[in-house]
């Protein structure tokens, strides 16, 4: 292993002895795991129901099934005139339309 001997990822013993540590930390609070988890879903906090329903019935796959079996239609591909709105918008003052001027006022 290079590198500091403290990165990365630790061994599978040190994440077991860490599992066992959690369930008994969470068995002497709660009384049994599942009162833990019945826990979690009573209370407000949306992150702890999410972490109940994906440790029961699975974590929800996070990729798209597509299918390129079908009929591909090619496109025409047209290059529009340059009408000069990509080009930058330099401030200026703005303009003062007629009859909107300031009056000094007289004393």
């Amino acid at each position: 292993m290079a590198g500091n001997k403290n990165s990365g990822r630790g061994s599978r013993a040190e994440e077991l002895k860490t599992t066992e540590l959690a369930r008994e930390s969470i068995t002497e609070y709660y009384g049994s795991l599942k009162e833990s988890f019945i826990q979690a879903l009573k209370g407000k906090d949306f992150a702890l129901k999410k972490f109940v329903f994906e440790h029961a019935f699975g974590k929800p796959r996070e990729r798209v099934d597509m299918d390129f079996l079908g009929d591909l239609q090619t496109i025409q591909i047209i290059q529009i005139p340059d009408n000069g709105r990509d080009n930058p918008i330099i401030e200026q003052e703005p303009k003062q339309l007629p009859g909107t001027e300031i009056q000094p006022e007289i004393a």
